[in-house]
């Protein structure tokens, strides 16, 4: 499931979940195509890799949610994009791409190797 991220109470619940496991945050433009096709490799990592449970999918829609969209990329040091992809842990950006690099396989790898990092 996809949640999403409408308040900045949002931000912060899901900044409290990724002290348990990875948020992938997807920063997504209802007007681009670019963006769709970054959703769709978003969503096709979400089915493929469902039973895993190893992250929470979220999406903040970039034109609708300027305001929350701008004030997430403050608080976590990150500059905006469209289509961008942000890996969230203990509360901080580790990880994040955008365009053409948002792949169901680079959210794979982006997820083991947080992984790793957070087993050391």
């Amino acid at each position: 499931m996809i949640r999403d991220l409408n308040s900045e109470s949002d931000i912060h619940d899901i900044f409290e979940l990724s002290r348990s496991k990875p948020v992938l945050i997807l920063k997504h433009s209802t007007r681009c195509g670019i963006s769709a096709r970054a959703y769709q490799e978003f969503r096709n990592h979400l089915n493929d890799h469902r039973e895993d449970d190893l992250a929470v999918y979220t999406r903040v829609l970039v034109v609708e949610q300027r305001d929350l969209s701008h004030r997430l990329g403050e608080l976590l040091g990150v500059p905006h994009q469209s289509p961008q992809l942000i890996v969230v842990c203990n509360g901080k950006a580790v990880r994040h791409m955008s365009h053409f690099a948002i792949s169901s396989e680079s959210i794979q790898d982006a997820l083991r190797e947080t992984e790793k990092t957070n087993a050391t």
